[in-house]
């Protein structure tokens, strides 16, 4: 009997939701077409953004900051060689090296042109292999390995200085004197090669040069160890810090968050701005769902009461109008969903399709294909979004019904009102 009274309430919801009374059908879809968009809009806007995002802080981590840096105190250089050695017997540790950053004043001689730059020497593994040397392209010439005085620059410095191969450079540092802190102290230098990363911020002021080169210009208490990690080590750096602390050598390790925290906080609140977005839009288009519910609930009060008057109570009847605004809003959610996989999982192919439509149309190749961002969904993400749109329906859906279902039934089959 309890299976047959709620086979009945289900069936009467999935009529509702479509009623052809009082125009609901049409407000029915329109509210479910809403929120099938809204839905897509919402998965599509959070996989870019997280594809971006994903993107810009893997080339930091492989190209500005490393996943770790230890910088030891009061170590030669040759402890230091030693303390790498000793890390990279750390399981989750995948490379190993030294490098120093100074700051310098580059001029090119030729041209006299200037540009305040960093100057960086790793270690020559870096060039050759690991996260680094993936990232990094030789656009001329080669990376300088010995102390020759031979530096490279990037491509974005090259046009902005308007530098060659082999042109003679001046280079002013900073470097600590015998009776004052810090002098300058300029020195000469050769373009020896010129590369290109896939990050704009440290080409336009990153000079390449030889760890032995830097050498000359910095203390030893000035190098620092870059390490990178591998696979589910990249994000979660406490146990291999926990490691490196228990080699027992006075050290302080930042990891790539906070090497990079301004950015990390600000690329993190434009995230959770989004949410905030796209929940408000959502979170109208459901409201529209809550009025609709209304209007259908006063063409349908005859029905009701009649329902009523055969035992139903306003509990069961208030349910049909929650199981009828969840029929609608989960029909936009599958909808939302399929759209959303299909465009995610079919992005290759709609990008070769847009740039051969703007080679035909424009004469020139499109390179959407070429530079387009991985998308992926997370199903963590999706089963979220999906469950706030479920609540929030049902929830609207029961403060709709709520005061109409408490009218007196004698009332409403007297009157029709």
């Amino acid at each position: 009997m309890v299976r047959n009274k709620n086979d009945i309430l289900f069936r009467i919801a999935a009529r509702y939701a479509f009623s052809r009374q009082n125009r609901h059908r049409s407000s029915s879809i329109l509210i479910m077409l809403g929120i099938c968009f809204s839905m897509l809009a919402l998965l599509m806007v959070i996989s870019f953004m997280e594809a971006s995002q994903d993107k810009r802080l893997g080339e930091i981590k492989d190209i500005e900051s490393f996943h770790l840096q230890v910088s030891a105190m009061d170590l030669s250089y040759e402890d230091l060689l030693a303390y790498t050695t000793r890390i990279a017997g750390v399981a989750g540790v995948e490379q190993v090296f030294l490098f120093a950053d100074i700051p310098a004043i580059l001029k090119d001689i030729s041209s006299g042109k200037s540009a305040a730059v960093r100057l960086r020497g790793c270690s020559n593994d870096v060039y050759r292999q690991g996260p680094f040397s993936s990232r990094l392209s030789i656009v001329l010439g080669s990376i300088p390995l010995d102390d020759g005085g031979e530096v490279a620059p990037s491509y974005s410095l090259m046009r902005a200085l308007s530098l060659s191969m082999a042109d003679s450079l001046e280079l002013t540092v900073l470097r600590p004197g015998k009776t004052v802190r810090m002098i300058p102290y300029l020195f000469d230098g050769v373009v020896a090669g010129i590369y290109q990363t896939g990050l704009p911020e440290y080409d336009q002021r990153t000079v390449l040069m030889s760890l032995e080169e830097i050498r000359r210009l910095v203390p030893d208490n000035d190098i620092k160890i870059g390490i990178f990690l591998s696979g589910q080590y990249t994000d979660n750096q406490h146990a291999i810090i926990r490691e490196i602390e228990a080699i027992g050598i006075p050290s302080r390790i930042v990891t790539w968050q906070d090497a990079n925290s301004s950015l990390y906080a600000a690329m993190m609140l434009e995230k959770y701005m989004m949410y905030l977005v796209m929940g408000i839009m959502i979170l109208v288009i459901i409201t529209n769902l809550k009025n609709s519910t209304e209007r259908l609930l006063r063409v349908k009060q005859r029905e009701l009461a009649v329902l009523r008057t055969m035992g139903y109570r306003r509990k069961e009847l208030g349910e049909v109008f929650v199981l009828q605004a969840l029929f609608i809003a989960g029909l936009g959610i599958s909808l939302g969903i399929g759209l959303a996989l299909l465009l995610v999982y079919q992005s290759p192919t709609i990008a070769r399709l847009i740039d051969a439509v703007m080679s035909y149309v424009g004469g020139r190749h499109g390179q959407l294909s070429q530079n387009l961002l991985t998308l992926t969904l997370d199903p963590a993400e999706i089963i979220i979004v999906a469950m706030v749109i479920l609540v929030l329906s049902g929830i609207l859906a029961w403060a709709g019904s709520r005061k109409l279902l408490s009218n007196d039934i004698m009332e409403i089959l007297l009157h029709d009102n």
